[in-house]
């Protein structure tokens, strides 16, 4: 019966954590630019890179770039057509305003105005990796910990 009243506890412990480590990372919407929005930065691409550099992105939030559609496009490119302006090895566009983008898989990810990139136009994410592991790894101990209640409750022994 002790064993019993451990896994309560030990599952209790990790449903109270499990629930605020969700509200923690849920998923976000990041205007890109703030209220500026998607335009062409009065003092070049640094004005990007200072929003970026405020945020915490993660696989699952979402980007949205406020923009008039014809003025602006947004194109996601490779590390060199981002250095470099261009668009040639796009992997998408996005012609019409607002666009938002689901941010998918971690790693690094640049975009671009295909019109107005060279007047710095641009923007560069970083998503963390490090949170989604935790979490999958939160889910796992927590689905492990309820299978050994079913176990224990059916008169097995688990170890």
């Amino acid at each position: 019966m002790a064993g019993f009243q451990l896994n309560q506890a030990a599952v209790m412990i990790v449903m109270v954590a499990y629930m605020q480590f969700h509200t923690t990372v849920a998923k976000n919407t990041h205007v890109v630019g703030g209220p500026a929005g998607w335009t062409i930065p009065a003092s070049g691409s640094d004005i990007y890179s200072s929003w970026a550099a405020t945020k915490t992105f993660k696989v699952g939030d979402d980007l949205v770039f406020n923009f008039t559609t014809g003025k602006h496009t947004v194109a996601e490119v490779p590390l060199q057509g981002y250095d470099q302006c261009n668009t040639t090895d796009r992997t998408h566009i996005y012609k019409t305003g607002p666009a938002t983008i689901a941010l998918t898989k971690a790693g690094t990810r640049h975009y671009i105005c295909t019109f107005h990139c060279k007047m710095g136009q641009k923007l560069s994410v970083n998503k963390s990796i490090i949170v989604d592991l935790i979490f999958v790894c939160l889910a796992k101990i927590l689905v492990l910990i309820q299978q050994r209640d079913v176990m224990t409750l059916k008169g097995l022994k688990v170890m």
